[in-house]
């Protein structure tokens, strides 16, 4: 059911259609037409015109519930199924279209018990304010029952349901109706406005060739009734644009259609149109053909000539075009588009791969290595997607957009197409060039895919080449070198040379056996250009015996085949001779060298490399130890190359180690050749000579501990050989005494002669020194010689002095210093000398825990003879007598004790705040805003001082006052003088004003306080004055502890300050705005620029305090001392809503922190509206005669500064209407044009509407009132009668207000009042008879004529219809007689 907006409601009743067509059976199964999509003009025609779901499909009602029926009814049983409520709904779905807002409607819902015994059934309250229901009774029925009484098997019940929109949007509700087994729903939907865009029903488009493309232009139009917020959507090979968009109701947009077939043949497809939200999609039908073009190819196969590599040659087809069209074509690597997207899915699941297993390939198989593969896979994902992911994402994405961009074109190693792509005109053909550059030798082949507009299928093309390598030969093969000497250096030569078109690049492959290695090439590789022949240099040198034959590969870069180059011969050794039998070197002395010589002679025709050695004397190791024995035997050169028929000496030196006979052979090895192949003999004695010592002792005497003393010792060779000596050096145990040194520590001494040894001693420890020393004589198997070194070690010796450079003062060091003032450190010198020959390491202290007494050395070391100052410093924290002593202590010397002493005087109290000066200055400050600063006062004394604080100032106030108290009290009393009688006495002089006590600007919190020895306390010095200028004074601090009348002076502080006011510069005194109304133009706020500088000598922290309508941006402040800063003054002048021309006046306030000083800049603005000034406020027309015209009129004038541009209306009250229709009353504002009741020109006014006013009787006021002009332009000044005419309506009454609305200006209201009546009047007597009247007499009579009604009219006696009229005179004869008025007619006839 569907309830329209321009029907009726329908009424109440329960007089139905046939049951069969109104309750029809439920239909199983789906609904048929779910699936079915509208087309766009199916859509527009049901907007026209809403289909009805009243036939067809109707599904069973949705149960949301199933309830306990026992708890309802005794009637448990039912014949309707659980599948299907109790009570059948019609309609099944309430729907409503074509509605407007704050309108209401309704629709019948009836219910029909299905079961066979009587049910109950209710609907629930809709959860809904714009729905309600309201169930309908006949009229024998009791409205009081609720709507919960039961209906018969079969009967039906209805209900109202009610819908109150607020706008044309969708609205739904499911209605839940409750019976005593279930609750289900009813749905109730609401269709406003749709859009619809009028697209046809199908889009054809003309055949089109394969591969290419055509396009359609469709202009598509919003007929309906909303803006469609579209999207479209084009199954391939169809394309839309643009797909989506914003189309209000009545625009035009252009949609381009594309049509791109991939083969030949019919393409149908469906595009969805979806309007937005709330709307069904709809579709549009389109079709095209793809038909194939005669294109094609010239040839499907192209063969190359035989190319030399890295060469190139070309070939060409033809790309033919037979088609009336020009075609597109491309040279493709793959046979179709399939395989292309397969070939970019493939690459981008191996990048995806890669970054999902970054790990190192490979693992084993195995459960266990499937487990171990999981888990990685596990991990890169986790790793994807955690941290990795946006860096995966970013790859991604340039990935797929690379592979999107790449065509696929052909690419091959040998062949190369060009151009890969291009156009053939209508009837053309296209030549393409086919390169062919070889890599390497062999057959190549490629087959590339000519892909081809109007071609379903890509022409495949063959392509087939033959690859030639370089071509090189030797100028022969094989070379037979003969007998060659072994290690000798055979050089031979052979030519390789090029016979190809191309380079030839060559390589010797790298011999493997033991006579290959022998053979060295060169070059070994290089690259012949074309006919180019190299020299190829062979060298032999080996150095292995025997017969060789070897074959050497040289590899051609891109040859098919290596050259082979053989040499075959055989390598023979030297023969030489030595020119002595034997070496004799007799009796040698141990450890000294001699020498012998020999020569040997090479007898052969090459080269000879020796070797000489001792067998017997090679390095072996002594016994078992690791130590190696030195050679005793040295040849020289021991190794060498002998040249052909040349001769070499040879030196043989002997050194013997060791004491016995010698008799050991010399053998000559040739390298190569073998080993000891000749040996002669070696001869000799080695003795050791007697060393003797002039005495047992080497005495030093006294000697200072770690200063070196020298001695020498002269030791003697009393036989005919050399002989070689060694100290032994000291062993490290003894080292711990006293360390001595020789030199020479080892030497030679000639035959039958003396060395001279020079020990130096140096003493480690204080007392007596023996220490032992050995001499061994090499070789000897005797015990070494021993010495013993003696020595009195003694430690360094200081010597003290009161004035520099007096080493040889006998002062003994005492320190008084006498009276010193506390906290004030004092220093005394005094000199100490080293008067030993080894430095003098000393360390000073004092001797007290607590001392005062500094010393500036506490450790130092004296070169000899150097001389020290040491001061010692004083600093007494208390007013007593200190005594102390200085300890010089001397490393492995005497140490001393210097006697210290001083006496304290002064103060033990100090304020790092206070200057040398003690002044503590403020600097600027502002006035009436204290100010402070902490003092730290410490004890540094070892008492507690009881300190009180003592302003100067105040002090002499107070002494000054208690002066002036003093003074008055001393004085005598002035006489008093007795008044008049009963008055009160006078005083002879008036006692004078007393003068004003000083302002006393500083002042110490807290004043008392006791400070702790070695402690500090915090006392805070504020200032606060509320003069200007500059302030000084002095507080003075006492110590009042041990009591007593007199306080000792601790400390005095000059406190000052510069006081002034905050003050701001602004940049100007005063802002003023200025608004006119203008039409068209918006009310914006206004903003002017104000900048302030702070001229103060301190920061200033200030806020700005604007009124209505004045605003700032920012209203606070801290500006640095002369910093500047704008601010943005911004002005309403909408801020009030009467729209009246008004000037206001207000100031910009400027508020300080922490001070009572106040700025302000003055702030004007002259707001211009236009604004009417009306002569009158109401106008009433009183009574006027029905069917009659009354004008009035009032004067408007324009007081304001703008021009005015007016319009009158009328306020008008409106009712509900009397039709029994359900559209609830609203007030509106109504403007009409169709001419007032005066018909004036210009046309009738306005009309306005509102509730709560006064309702009309019979009409409208534009019906009765009029007002001319209607609208009207004044400028400034200038004023203007308005007139205002009533018609007067038959016995109508009318009260309302005109409004005159002034564009851009307030509206004034002028109250009408009038009424319309009939004319009413009455006569006391409707007969006047005179009765007989005598001839010459006059007879008069009364007529009271009465005017009962609410207007005035004329009157006129008319005598005309008279016979004789002129014997009647009546008076007064006509006249205008006023609403209640009465009028006395006197008639007198005269017979």
């Amino acid at each position: 059911l569907a309830a329209d907006a321009e029907a009726s409601p329908p009424s109440a009743s329960f007089k139905a259609g046939a049951m069969h067509i109104k309750y029809r059976a439920y239909t199983q199964g789906d609904d048929p037409t779910l699936d079915l999509k509208k087309t766009a003009t199916q859509h527009l025609a049901d907007l026209k015109a809403p289909p009805s779901k009243l036939t067809g499909y109707r599904p069973h009602p949705e149960i949301i519930e199933f309830l306990n029926i026992c708890d309802y009814t005794h009637q448990v049983e039912s014949k309707v199924g659980v599948d299907e409520p109790l009570f059948q709904p019609y309609p099944p779905e309430i729907a409503y279209h074509k509605y407007e807002p704050f309108k209401s409607y309704e629709a019948t819902l009836w219910f029909r018990n299905n079961d066979n015994v009587p049910r109950r059934v209710k609907v629930e309250d809709p959860k809904s304010r714009h729905f309600s229901v309201k169930r309908l009774f006949k009229k024998d029925e009791d409205e009081t029952g609720g709507g919960t009484g039961k209906v018969a098997p079969g009967m039906e019940v209805a209900y109202k349901v009610f819908f109150t929109p607020v706008d044309k949007e969708d609205y739904s509700l499911d209605l839940v109706v409750a019976t005593e087994r279930e609750r289900f729903v009813v749905p109730i939907r609401a269709v406003g406005n749709k859009p619809a865009l009028d697209f046809p029903d199908m889009i054809e488009f003309e055949p089109t060739a394969a591969k290419s493309s055509s396009m359609k232009t469709q202009t598509v139009r919003n007929v309906g009734s909303k803006a469609a917020n579209f999207r479209l959507i084009a199954p391939e090979p169809f394309t839309v644009s643009p797909s989506e968009g914003l189309l209000d109701v009545g625009e035009c947009v252009q949609v381009n259609l594309g049509f791109a077939p991939d083969a030949a043949g019919v393409y149908e497809g469906e595009m969805e149109v979806d309007m937005g939200e709330g709307t069904e999609p709809v579709i549009v039908g389109l079709s095209g053909e793809g038909v194939e073009l005669e294109v094609g190819l010239n040839a499907g196969k192209v063969e190359m000539l035989p190319t030399f590599i890295n060469k190139t040659s070309q070939r060409t087809f033809k790309v033919v075009n037979r088609s009336d069209q020009t075609v597109r074509f491309e040279v493709k690597k793959l046979a179709d588009p399939y395989m292309e997207e397969e070939a970019r899915m493939r690459v981008s699941g191996v990048f995806t791969d890669t970054l999902r297993r970054p790990g190192p390939p490979g693992g084993g198989g195995g459960g266990g290595g499937r487990h171990e593969g999981a888990e990685s896979d596990s991990e890169g994902e986790d790793e994807i997607l955690g941290s990795s992911a946006v860096a995966y994402a970013t790859q991604a994405r340039g990935l797929d957009k690379a592979l999107t961009a790449d065509p696929l074109l052909f690419e091959h190693d040998s062949f190369t197409c060009v151009p890969l792509s291009g156009e053939v005109v209508p009837g053309g053909e296209t030549e393409v060039t086919v390169r062919f550059h070889p890599h390497g030798p062999g057959e190549s082949a490629a087959t590339c895919f000519v892909n081809i507009e109007g071609r379903e299928d890509r022409l495949p093309l063959t392509l087939k080449g033959v690859g030639v390598g370089p071509m090189a030969v030797f100028s022969f093969d094989v070379l037979d070198v003969g007998d060659t000497f072994v290690n000798a250096v055979h050089q031979y030569e052979v030519e390789l040379m090029n016979r190809g078109e191309i380079e030839a690049e060559f390589r010797l492959v790298p011999p493997t056996s033991a006579f290959g290695r022998k053979f060295s090439f060169e070059p070994s590789a290089g690259v012949l250009s074309v006919g180019q022949t190299q020299l190829v240099t062979i060298t032999l040198s080996s150095d292995v015996l025997g017969e060789f034959s070897e074959s050497f590969d040289w590899q051609i870069v891109g040859g098919d085949k290596m050259l082979s180059l053989d040499f075959r011969g055989r390598v023979v050794g030297p023969t030489f001779t030595i020119d002595v039998e034997e070496l004799d070197f007799g009796i040698v002395s141990y450890g000294y060298r001699y020498t012998k010589e020999l020569t040997i002679h090479n007898s052969s025709e090459i080269p000879m490399r020796f070797n000489v050695r001792v067998p017997d004397d090679e390095l072996q190791p002594h016994g078992g130890g690791g130590d190696v024995k030195k050679p005793e035997f040295v040849c020289v050169p021991a190794a060498g190359t002998i040249l052909p028929h040349g001769r070499q000496p040879v030196t043989v030196e002997f050194v013997s180690m060791t004491q016995r006979r010698y008799d050991v052979p010399l053998v000559i090895d040739v390298p190569g050749v073998g080993n000891a192949l000749a040996s002669i003999p070696i001869y000799g004695e080695c003795c050791v000579p007697r060393i003797t010592l002039p005495s047992e002792a080497l005495e030093f005497g006294p000697c200072f501990v770690r200063h070196q003393y020298t001695k020498t010792l002269t030791i003697s060779n009393e036989s005919k050989i050399p002989a070689k000596f060694a100290v032994v050096p000291q062993d490290e145990q003894s080292q711990g005494l006293a360390v001595w040194t020789c030199s020479p520590l080892s030497g030679q001494i000639a035959a039958c002669g003396e060395v001279h040894l020079d020990f130096t001693l140096s003493t480690e420890r204080l007392g007596t020194i023996h220490l032992p020393v050995s001499i061994v004589i090499v070789g000897s198997k005797a015990d070494p010689l021993k010495l013993t070194i003696t020595a009195m070690s003694q430690g360094p010796q200081l010597g003290f002095s009161l004035s520099p450079n007096d080493p040889t003062s006998d002062w003994v060091p005492a320190l008084d210093f006498g009276r010193v003032g506390v906290l004030t450190e004092v220093e005394r010198t005094m000199y100490v000398t080293n008067r030993s020959l080894i430095p003098a390491e000393m360390k000073t202290f004092i001797g007290g825990t607590d001392s005062p007494f500094m010393l500036d050395v506490r450790e130092r070391t004296l070169e000899p003879g150097e001389e020290c100052p040491v001061t010692i410093k004083v600093q007494l924290d208390e007013l007593i007598r200190f005594k102390d002593a200085l300890n010089v202590l001397v490393l492995e010397g005497a140490d001393i004790s210097v006697p210290l002493e001083a006496l304290g005087v002064g103060s033990v109290v100090t304020c790092d705040e206070v200057d040398e000066n003690n002044n503590v200055g403020f600097g600027a400050q502002f006035n009436g805003r204290s100010f402070s600063r902490e003092l730290v006062l410490t004890n540094n004394g070892r008492k507690a001082q009881q300190l009180v604080w003592v302003n100067l100032a105040a002090e002499e106030a107070k002494r000054a006052a208690a002066a002036r108290e003093q003074a008055k009290k001393a004085a005598p009393k002035e006489a008093v003088q007795p008044g008049p009688p009963g008055g009160k006495t006078s005083k002879k002089s008036k006692e004078p004003e007393p003068e004003p006590e000083p302002e006393i600007v500083f002042h110490v919190t807290p004043e008392k306080m006791s400070i702790p020895p070695k402690s500090s306390a915090v006392f805070i010095l504020t200032g606060l004055s509320n003069a200007q200028g500059d302030a000084l004074e002095t507080l003075v601090c006492k110590n009042t502890a041990g009591g007593g009348k007199d306080h000792k002076e601790v400390m005095m502080i000059h406190a000052s300050a510069s006081v002034s006011v905050p003050y701001l510069e602004f940049s100007k005194n005063a802002i003023g705005y200025e608004y006119s109304y203008q039409p068209g133009v918006p009310l914006l706020p206004q903003r002017q620029a104000l900048t302030m500088r702070n001229v103060s000598a301190l920061p200033l922290s200030f806020s700005m305090q604007p009124s209505t309508p004045f605003t700032v941006d920012r209203p606070d402040w801290v500006l640095e001392p002369q910093e500047a800063a704008t601010v943005n003054v911004g002005f309403d002048a909408g801020y009030r809503a009467d729209k009246q021309s008004h000037v206001v006046r207000n100031k910009l306030g400027v508020v300080y922190h922490d001070n009572p000083h106040r700025d302000a800049v003055e702030m004007s603005a002259e707001i211009n509206f236009p604004n009417l000034t009306l002569s009158t406020a109401a106008i009433s027309f009183g009574s006027v005669l029905n069917d009659t015209t009354k004008r009035e009129h009032l004067t408007i004038k324009n007081t304001s500064s703008v021009p005015c541009r007016y319009e009158w209306v009328f306020l008008v009250d409106e009712e509900p209407e009397e039709d029994g229709g359900s559209i609830a009353g609203e007030g509106r504002r109504v403007s009409t044009k169709d001419g007032g009741a005066g018909g004036g020109a210009g046309g009738g006014v306005g009309r306005s509407t509102k509730r709560g006013g006064l309702a009309l009787k019979t009409a409208a006021p534009e019906q009765v009132f009029d007002v001319l002009p209607i609208r009207g332009y004044l400028q400034p000044g200038e004023e203007e009668t308005v007139e205002v005419s009533y018609f007067a309506q038959a016995n109508s009454r009318i009260a309302t207000t005109a409004v005159c609305e002034v564009q851009g200006g307030p509206s004034y209201e002028v109250n009408l009042s009038a009424d319309a009546a009939g004319i009413r009047y009455s006569l006391d007597t409707t007969t006047v008879n005179f009765g007989s009247v005598a001839f010459d007499k006059t007879v008069e009579k009364e007529i009271v004529l009465a005017n009962p009604g609410k207007v005035a009219f004329p009157f006129h006696v008319n005598v005309k219809s008279l016979q004789r009229a002129s014997v009647l005179d009546v008076s007064p004869l006509k006249g205008l007689l006023q609403a209640g008025e009465r009028v006395t007619l006197k008639m007198s006839i005269t017979a």
